[in-house]
């Protein structure tokens, strides 16, 4: 099992109305990318968060999965929404140990 996390540093412009589109698309993404184990679109409330203002947290069953997602039409779509208030990114993958 690997757990992917997305940190981002999302912009000014990132006001409700586009949160409440990436949680649209976070349902979308769990309803229709079957690699998808779970995924979750959550504000990063740590006090040395750097900027790094949401996470995306999601589980999959091996690197083949996540590389099968991200190429997925839905995951590019995702992306691009998100590109415009988006200022930085940082991607961690490691391995659940025992599962």
């Amino acid at each position: 099992m690997i757990k992917h996390i997305v940190l981002m540093k999302m912009n000014g412009g990132t006001n409700e109305k586009v949160v409440a589109r990436m949680q649209d698309y976070a349902t979308q993404i769990r309803e229709q990318i079957g690699e998808v184990q779970s995924y979750e679109i959550i504000p990063n409330v740590a006090a040395g968060n750097k900027g790094f203002n949401w996470a995306i947290v999601s589980k999959f069953a091996n690197e083949v999965d996540i590389e099968s997602y991200k190429v997925a039409p839905l995951h590019r779509e995702f992306v691009s929404y998100c590109d415009p208030f988006t200022e930085d990114f940082l991607t961690l993958d490691y391995v659940m140990p025992g599962v």
